[in-house]
């Protein structure tokens, strides 16, 4: 199983940022990270049920490299990152079951951390468990979720984030983009303005 890529992006426009719940004064993270590995990095977890169907969850194997890193996250080029193995189905993979894991990667160059928190996990394939069968023994995978990014001088970033893999390793990749999120102060003076806006109406049908 040949492992040759991951992936992990976090691209916030400006007009996403200002909808971000974090204070107006806030720097949130902006930048990409690729990582690259070989077959010893990734396995699929099995549960009760066999084969490619019965797959719950993915097991980390050994360290990745980070190959290329941008923006924010430039200085973590060339570091070493250990992922966290996790299930994200029941034992029979009939149904998501997942508990949201802090810390699923972290990685410290100087006096910067950048960790990663994952928080929910949906899967696409033609399985439950997000898995699609090409002959028997062999197929692939695809999930997507949510999670935040920390980095050492930055607000938390929330992500949404992908994960494609094939059971004999082609490769695999983990994307992130920005989830944008109201703030309560927005989402109220939204409200109040409409509120504002009907009263005039009611003004006006009156008159």
């Amino acid at each position: 199983m040949t492992i040759k890529s991951l992936l992990v992006a976090a691209s916030f426009a400006l007009g996403a940022a200002s909808m971000m719940a974090v204070p107006a004064s806030a720097t949130l993270i902006n930048g990409t990270l690729t990582m690259d590995g070989n077959q010893t990095n990734f396995a699929p977890v099995s549960g009760s049920n066999p084969g490619i169907p019965g797959y719950i969850g993915l097991n980390f194997t050994a360290p990745v490299t980070v190959q290329n890193a941008t923006g924010d996250l430039s200085a973590f080029t060339g570091s070493s990152v250990t992922l966290t193995t996790f299930n994200y189905m029941t034992n029979d993979a009939s149904a998501i079951s997942f508990s949201p894991i802090a810390d699923a990667f972290s990685i410290t160059v100087g006096p910067q951390t950048l960790s990663f928190d994952l928080s929910t996990v949906q899967t696409f394939g033609f399985y439950p468990n997000g898995w699609t069968q090409t002959v028997p023994g062999n197929g692939f995978v695809d999930l997507a979720g949510t999670g935040v990014l920390h980095l050492t001088g930055f607000e938390p970033t929330s992500v949404n984030w992908t994960f494609s893999g094939t059971k004999t390793g082609i490769a695999f990749s983990w994307s992130g983009t920005a989830a944008t999120v109201p703030e309560p102060a927005t989402i109220a003076l939204l409200g109040a303005g409409l509120a504002g806006l009907g009263l005039r109406r009611k003004k006006r049908v009156a008159a």
